[in-house]
Order: structure tokens, then sequence, then C-alpha cells
């Protein structure tokens, strides 16, 4: 603490000293020749003021000008053997106002906006890189789907997923929430898009098991319409029906069975007798399931399927 002390009591001496030697003999220096007195008291400390304001904007004036001189030179150092286009103004298409805004931003955007072209100030800002700002004017001019997009480059997720919807990509809107983790709405975008085998699954995931079979029934239904999807639609309800068969209430499994046997009827028919025999043990055909189990050799889980028939005709 010794050392402060000491600076401090330093410096308190070459303030006074200033103060009292080369600002006391510039006042003198310039009352004398006006004929005045040499102020004192709150004139004196008025004066002196004064004159450190005066030689600080002095001073910074200097240092600003030499600073734009340097920086001056630095850019015109760096353009040496490149051409500036002029401005694209006389263009009147988006990608003229791209170009231009890249090079005179200021004077493109105020341009645009006497000219009310919201949609091309949005496509400045694109090609500037300023997401959230493109975001604002492609909404202004109501072209969700690209504020969308910019809104998600931007972070802001909600939003985006939010225009998608008003813009009615739904898929699109729901991937959005889902990854946000609001799957109501994700669940419902997707039923709206028609992919009811996503929506299940997000049910499946939030538990709502009656909205999941609901959705799964109604998928089968258009899987059997699309024979050229068909294979690859029932192959995507069994993958749904093996994933959440265990989580469904007892009420539902019956629904569930149905399906599965659907799923079932369909591997046999096209030749995938393991797949099949899984199928019809799902749907609570074990007799069928044991058939197919002993034709591709796998007599253990025949054996199990046989055992399973023998404790449902015990039960009832």
């Amino acid at each position: 603490m010794s050392y402060v002390w000491q600076w401090l009591a330093n410096s308190i001496g070459w303030v006074r000293w200033i103060w009292w030697g080369p600002m006391e003999r510039l006042l003198n220096a310039i009352t004398r020749p006006l004929g005045m007195e040499t102020p004192a008291g709150t004139a004196n400390f008025v004066w002196k003021s004064v004159f450190i304001l005066l030689g600080f904007f002095i001073l910074a004036e200097i240092y600003l000008r030499l600073r734009s001189a340097w920086v001056a030179r630095s850019l015109r150092k760096s353009m040496e053997g490149h051409v500036i286009p002029e401005p694209l103004a006389a263009r009147k298409d988006g990608f003229g106002d791209r170009i231009e805004g890249v090079h005179h931003p200021e004077k493109t955007i105020d341009r645009l906006r006497k000219e009310k072209a919201w949609g091309r100030i949005g496509e400045v800002f694109e090609a500037l890189n300023q997401p959230d700002e493109a975001a604002r004017w492609f909404e202004k001019d109501r072209q969700w789907e690209r504020a969308a997009r910019n809104w998600a480059a931007a972070g802001k997720t909600s939003r985006a997923a939010r225009l998608l919807w008003k813009a009615g990509s739904w898929e699109a809107a729901a991937r959005l929430y889902e990854s946000i983790g609001k799957k109501r709405y994700a669940a419902k975008g997707f039923m709206r898009a028609g992919k009811n085998d996503e929506a299940a699954r997000v049910w499946m995931e939030m538990g709502k098991s009656d909205l999941a079979v609901q959705c799964l029934e109604e998928f089968a239904a258009l899987a059997l319409e699309k024979s050229d999807e068909r294979d690859q639609a029932i192959g995507r309800l069994w993958q749904l029906i093996e994933s959440g068969r265990d989580s469904l209430k007892p009420d539902q499994q019956e629904r569930l069975r149905r399906l599965a046997r659907l799923c079932a009827a369909h591997f046999e028919q096209a030749g995938k007798t393991a797949l099949a025999a899984h199928a019809f043990s799902a749907s609570g055909d074990f007799l069928r399931a044991a058939k197919l189990f002993n034709q591709i050799g796998d007599a253990p889980s025949a054996r199990r399927c046989l055992e399973a028939l023998k404790q449902h005709a015990d039960a009832s």
C-alpha cells in the first residue's frame, strides 16, 4: 500500500505543477497583451478548464484526421489491381439488388424502401449473411417459407416453425417443433401433412397410446391403397408396432394385434417367413407362428409359441 500512496502523492504533485506552472504562464501570456489582470479564484479555474478542453479537441481532431488518412491509404493499397463495379441500381431485379447491396448496402436498402420492395430488401440482407434482418423483411413481404428458413438460421426455431405452420408446410413445421421439444404440435403437424406414421411415433413417445393406435390404423388403411409403396409402408407399420406394443394400454392391445395380423399376412405373402412368424406371434396367432418358426428351423421360438397357445387355452 505504501507504493500506491507514493504514486498518488506523485500524481497530485504533477497535477499541481502543471496547474500552477505551465497553465498559469499560458494564462498570463494571453491576458497581459489584452490589458487584463490575471484571473483569480473561480475565473482562474474556468479559464484553465477551457484551455484543457480546447487542447483535448485539437488533439482528438489531429488523431481522427491521421487515422482517416491511414485507413484510406490502406484501402487504396489493398484494392490495387481490382476494378470496383458501378452500382447496379439500374438493374431492377433481385440479383442486381443482391450484388449492389454487398457493395452499397445502405443506398440499396434506402432505394428499395422507397419502392416498398420488402422481399428484395430481405434478399439483400440474406446476401449480407444477416438472417434475422432478412427474415423480418421476408415476413413483411409475406414470404413465409423464406422468412422461416432465415429465422431458423438465426436460431429462432420456434418462430420459424410458426411461420411454416402458417404457410401450410406442416411436415417441415412438425420437424422443427419436434426439435425444440414441442411434441404435441409436432404430432398434429405430421397428421395434417398425412404422415400418420411419424405422428404415431411422436404420440407413442408422449404416452398417448390411443392417438398413436388411431394414427397407425389410418396409416395402415392408406398403405393398403398404395400398391407401389405397400411393402415399404407395411415394413414401417411393423417397426412402429414392435416399438410401441409394450407401452399400450390393454384396451388398445387388440387393435394393435389386428394391425400385426395384417403385417403378418403381407410378410407371408411376400415370402418373408421370419418376419411373418414374429408378426403372427405378436397378433396372437401362436399356432400359425409356430408353424412358420418350424419352417425356418427356429425350434425354440416355435416351442415358446406353442406354450403361449396352451396358456391362452387354459386361461379361456
